[in-house]
């Protein structure tokens, strides 16, 4: 079971976007992103709402690595 940092940071290369991209898209800075990719915090329930909305993905694949990015 990969972690979801690495989903989040696997979502957000199949869009080929940079964190600072992502960190725009999310309206946060590109240092929060690269915290959630490392582990080093985690989002609030509403945050990861937020990144499921933007990177077209779903909460099984954030969390357990399950489907999603093809």
């Amino acid at each position: 079971m990969k972690a979801f940092g690495q989903n989040l940071k696997e979502a957000r290369e199949k869009y080929q976007y940079t964190q600072a991209k992502l960190a725009s898209l999310l309206q946060t800075s590109q240092q929060y992103v690269s915290r959630l990719e490392h582990g080093k915090t985690v989002p609030s329930l509403q945050f990861v709402r937020r990144i499921m909305k933007v990177l077209n993905v779903s909460f099984e694949f954030l969390t357990d690595g399950m489907a999603d990015p093809d």
